[in-house]
């Protein structure tokens, strides 16, 4: 069995990282309740962790596991040692792009 590579993501794997954070979290509740139809939530739902990626990469960093190749089949978001949550501003910062990307027919 070949192990996976893990590595520091960069500006370039932005997209992928939403990707995988997007299939991650499908079926996640909050998301089945945020966007019901899972269609509409398999559209959505890389827009939306690219919102919440975009305002927290500054307050941490991510890393990719990838399979033997380096395509990337996994990403973990991390933050430093101490800090439990995001700035708050980083989360109202978020609202704007979440609203956008919520899209129509979700719970107000």
């Amino acid at each position: 069995m070949t192990e996976p590579t893990v590595r520091r993501a960069t500006p370039a794997d932005h997209a992928a990282v939403a990707g995988i954070l997007a299939r991650a979290f499908h079926d996640d509740p909050v998301y089945r309740w945020v966007i019901p139809d899972d269609e509409a939530r398999r559209r959505r739902l890389p827009g939306l962790m690219d919102t919440f990626l975009r305002q927290m990469l500054p307050d941490g960093y991510v890393e990719l596991a990838g399979d033997p190749t380096g395509a990337p089949t996994g990403a973990a978001f991390w933050t430093e040692p101490g800090r439990v949550e995001p700035e708050q501003s980083a989360l109202v910062a978020t609202l704007p792009g979440l609203r956008a990307r919520r899209g129509t027919g979700s719970p107000a």
